[in-house]
């Protein structure tokens, strides 16, 4: 099966699109910020976006609350040497890193059923 190596990264958080950002780039030593809300990291744009759905009301639903957790953080391959391999580890240590700083973060992927 042949998966879809974008992904998001849903974010629970009272900080800003910044503070996630700068999360970000002080856990990784590989990353480049490249734009105000984006960087680069491992073969991929990574933006912080404020999510339009956003309900604080409906993100403590314990089955679809992501959906409307404030920020959306999408991973975007831009070179081709990026993989599946690389994509489920790289998922895996962004959400680790915001976990540890206490944000509530949720991977949604075509790959999820292999994290």
């Amino acid at each position: 099966m042949e998966y879809e190596l974008q992904f998001r990264i849903m974010a629970n958080t009272n900080s800003d699109s910044d503070k996630l950002l700068m999360i970000l780039k002080h856990a990784f030593e590989d990353i480049t910020q490249d734009r105000d809300n984006s960087c680069t990291l491992r073969g991929n744009r990574i933006e912080v976006i404020h999510n339009e759905d956003f309900d604080h009301r409906m993100a403590d639903d314990p089955d679809d609350g992501y959906l409307y957790f404030p920020y959306l953080i999408g991973v975007y391959p831009i070179i081709d040497d990026v993989n599946l391999n690389k994509q489920i580890q790289l998922a895996k240590s962004l959400s680790d890193v915001l976990n540890m700083k206490h944000v509530k973060a949720e991977i949604v992927a075509d790959f999820e059923e292999l994290l």
